[in-house]
């Protein structure tokens, strides 16, 4: 399956932290994957003042936190490895150093070297997001996103987001090392009325045939949905284990400034989701 899997240990509070390890080694473990883990540590300017006994002061604090920052950051990685171990996933790990607005550009630099890469997401967590939309248009290598709350997933029933464009094609494509593993993948095109066929069922119906994962095609209407809660809700009812879909069809700026499927999909994740651009 996935041999070489990426993971940036951020969005991971201490309350929390031996609970989301433990779901990130035992979806690597169902993945088949040895796991690179990768922690950063942001690094901040340090505050001048201009009274000379407050700048002594306040250099040692600033000193004193950084201190605290590199412990637990030290903590979280020796606890990746861990879980890793108790889960039999082979595992490194590394610390380094960057701005806040250089990590986006980072881990896309890591991901190219890693066959897939595996985000922990809350819910509307904007800096974690730019760092994943960072790694799917700049690494161009899959993104597996897990919701934070939910528990590993064994990836068995799938649905795959099929829309006829070049970012589905791709995610369909860079999937298929868990698709050929799944019990079950759906590909669902979801449609404004639903009524007419699209006239590239046929052939995509036969391409999965051949393909020889016993994938089914379907195409159902959105209604007064949009088509990220159609998506969500026909994976849900049918008890998915993971969605696959291309993102940003349309440009960033657009999607943005007027929203779209990936980055409403991306704000509250129901389900582990697997990205591609």
């Amino acid at each position: 399956m996935f041999s070489d899997i990426l993971v940036p240990l951020m969005n991971v509070p201490d309350d929390e932290s031996g609970a989301i390890l433990e779901r990130i080694a035992a979806t690597a473990a169902t993945l088949g994957g040895a796991v690179s883990g990768i922690a950063v540590e942001i690094e901040y300017a340090q505050p001048v003042y201009m009274y000379a006994d407050a700048v002594v002061f306040m250099s040692q604090a600033f000193k004193d936190a950084q201190s605290l920052n590199h412990a637990r950051v030290e903590a979280l990685v020796r606890h990746f490895e861990e879980q890793a171990g108790f889960a039999g996933v082979a595992s490194e790990s590394e610390i380094v150093g960057a701005g806040a607005g250089d990590v986006p550009g980072l881990l896309a630099q890591r991901a190219r070297l890693h066959d897939l890469t595996m985000f922990v997401l809350d819910d509307d967590d904007p800096y974690a997001r730019n760092c994943v939309e960072g790694v799917v248009f700049g690494s161009g290598r899959p993104v597996l996103v897990l919701p934070r709350a939910a528990p590993a997933a064994a990836m068995k029933k799938i649905v795959v987001a099929w829309d006829f464009s070049r970012e589905a094609a791709r995610a369909f494509a860079d999937a298929m090392p868990v698709l050929r593993q799944a019990e079950s993948v759906t590909v669902l095109h979801v449609t404004d009325d639903g009524a007419s066929w699209h006239p590239g069922a046929k052939a995509l119906e036969r391409h999965l045939a051949r393909l020889d994962i016993g994938a089914s095609y379907v195409q159902t209407a959105r209604g007064t949905a949009s088509v990220d809660e159609a998506l969500e809700a026909h994976a849900s009812h049918n008890g998915a284990d993971l969605i696959v879909m291309g993102a940003y069809g349309h440009s960033r700026l657009r999607e943005f400034v007027l929203g779209g499927v990936t980055r409403a999909i991306l704000k509250a994740p129901a389900m582990p989701v697997l990205l591609s651009h």
